[in-house]
C-alpha cells in the first residue's frame, strides 16, 4: 500500500494553508513502527514515522467514487478519524510544473484549534513513541523495491 509521509509542517489550525509534498513510499504498514529509514538514493529514502493512524472517508459520504473525483480534480475533501487528527480537512493540488504538489486545509468544525499547534506538540510516533532523532538513531532499515 501506499503510505503517506507526512512533513513536520502539518497543523490542525483552521484555515491554515500549509504547502507539502507528499511523498509516497511502497511498504509494508506492519513494518513501519520498527523502520528506521529508507536509506538515501531509494525511492522515499530518509527517516520514516508513523506520525499518525486511522482512517478516512469523503466528506460528502459519497464514498470511493467521491475520494477519486476530488483526487482526479485535486479538490479531495475528506474527514479524518485518526489518533491525531479528527475532523474535515481537504487536500489541494496545486497548478505547478514539475512533481504534484498538494496543500492540505484544516477546515472550521469542531475539531479545529487555532490556539494548538498539533505538529510542535507532538512530536512522536503514534506506533512507537519515537521521536524521529530516536528513530533515526535506531537499527532498523528498509530497502526499497524501486
Amino acid at each position: 500500500c501506499s503510505v503517506p509521509v507526512l512533513p513536520g509542517d502539518l497543523h490542525a489550525r483552521p484555515s491554515t494553508v500549509i504547502e507539502m509534498n507528499w511523498p509516497t513510499c511502497t511498504l509494508p504498514v506492519r513494518s513501519l513502527a520498527t523502520i528506521k529509514t529508507i536509506p538515501a538514493g531509494e525511492y522515499g529514502g530518509g527517516t520514516v514515522m508513523l506520525w499518525d493512524r486511522g482512517w478516512y472517508e469523503a466528506e460528502d459520504g459519497g464514498g470511493v467514487d467521491s475520494l477519486r473525483e476530488g483526487y482526479a480534480k485535486g479538490d479531495l475533501k475528506v474527514t479524518l478519524h485518526g489518533s491525531r487528527l479528527e475532523g474535515s480537512w481537504v487536500l489541494v493540488r496545486m497548478k505547478r510544473p514539475g512533481k504534484p504538489q498538494w496543500l492540505l486545509i484544516k477546515h472550521r468544525d469542531e475539531y479545529a484549534n487555532a490556539e494548538r499547534d498539533i505538529v510542535e506538540d507532538v512530536t512522536t510516533s503514534v506506533a512507537s513513541e519515537r521521536s524521529m532523532d530516536q528513530i533515526a538513531s535506531g537499527e532498523h532499515v528498509w530497502h526499497s523495491n524501486r
